[in-house]
């Protein structure tokens, strides 16, 4: 990664694109990047070891000067990212997957953001919402309040993303990331295949690293809700990939001594975010390839986790509602019944 301090030529923001068998949808991505009203920037696309085609769309944007292209085997998303950070040369760098698109002005809206808040310190994390395309179009904002957050109030930002997981969005592609401290802490992405969620533990890891942040009001990014992306399937084995997430929390915190302050706030995102409000869902529909009868089998069975036991005792448990105690409590006892008349029961009634 290039990380040395910005010559005149040298772009203001790198935008990385991973590609993977895109060939309908990276068109209009480009497009939509090349078309910026701002112009310091450069673009890296990595092709994943496409099979479709879009190799060979690749190579066609690379005959722009803002353009670069890096073909490597087959990987996955984590790996492709991380190959484009290895040839950034902005100051801050952007992640937008190559099926969905940005705004005109998203660039624009992003320097202005940074220069009207620079204040003596350099800005490290500016976050936008973004609109979600799912037949209609849908604008999505975070819960988290427009502004400036100080160190000082970076705890509540944490706090948030932490703890309302949901209404915040922990997605890169929601952010801007000053590669500077990026690569001073070496934050990088581990692949969803062993983790169940990149973008959370590399957002995490780098807000506990932050000094500074800016959370933008306007939409900037369309995310394309199409059939087939990896929200839309059942994934399997993602109460394990979930508890090595929580891991590697875990140890990031106490690595950087906030282990005793954060602790309880990491418990219980990995007890209510993760496996609560992403696994319970994840395992009780049913599909092709995934059962009801698999379903409670396993849940069952993550009950039963050591870290899950353990993260239940320790999580942060003052703002908890009486329903939610009684669903704790019944998790901790493996009483599995009741969260398959919640998320499936319950929710077929209201369907038929």
């Amino acid at each position: 990664m290039n990380t040395g301090n910005l010559r005149n030529d040298s772009p203001f923001f790198s935008v990385v694109v991973p590609v993977y068998n895109v060939k309908d949808y990276l068109s209009r991505c480009m497009d939509s990047i090349l078309n910026q009203d701002f112009t310091s920037y450069e673009v890296l696309i990595v092709d994943d070891g496409s099979t479709d085609g879009s190799s060979s769309l690749c190579d066609y944007y690379s005959s722009n000067d803002k353009v670069h292209v890096i073909h490597k085997k087959n990987g996955g998303l984590a790996s492709a990212r991380n190959e484009g950070m290895d040839y950034i040369s902005g100051k801050y760098v952007l992640f937008i997957d190559s099926d969905d698109w940005i705004e005109h002005s998203t660039l624009t809206v992003l320097y202005q953001a940074i220069q009207k808040n620079q204040n003596q310190k350099e800005i490290d994390l500016i976050k936008y919402n973004y609109f979600r395309d799912d037949k209609i179009v849908k604008l999505c904002k975070s819960c988290a309040k427009p502004g400036y957050y100080e160190k000082s109030n970076m705890d509540e930002l944490l706090s948030l993303a932490l703890c309302d997981t949901g209404k915040y969005s922990l997605s890169a592609c929601m952010h801007a990331y000053r590669v500077d401290l990026i690569e001073k802490n070496k934050i990088r992405f581990v692949s969803e295949r062993e983790v169940g969620s990149e973008d959370y533990l590399f957002n995490i890891q780098f807000m506990f690293c932050a000094r500074n942040a800016i959370v933008v009001d306007e939409a900037l990014y369309h995310y394309d809700c199409r059939d087939g992306s990896i929200t839309q399937r059942y994934r399997a084995n993602l109460p394990k990939k979930y508890t090595l997430l929580f891991n590697e929390l875990l140890k990031f915190i106490d690595k950087i001594g906030l282990y005793d302050l954060y602790s309880g706030r990491v418990t219980y995102f990995y007890v209510w975010s993760l496996l609560y409000g992403t696994c319970l869902m994840n395992e009780y529909q049913v599909t092709d390839d995934h059962s009801l009868l698999e379903g409670r089998k396993n849940v069952k069975e993550y009950f039963k986790y050591k870290e899950f036991k353990f993260a239940i005792k320790k999580s942060d448990k003052r703002k908890l509602t009486i329903r939610k105690k009684i669903q704790l409590l019944a998790m901790f006892l493996d009483f599995e019944p009741l969260f398959y008349y919640m998320f499936y029961v319950k929710v077929h009634k209201k369907v038929h």
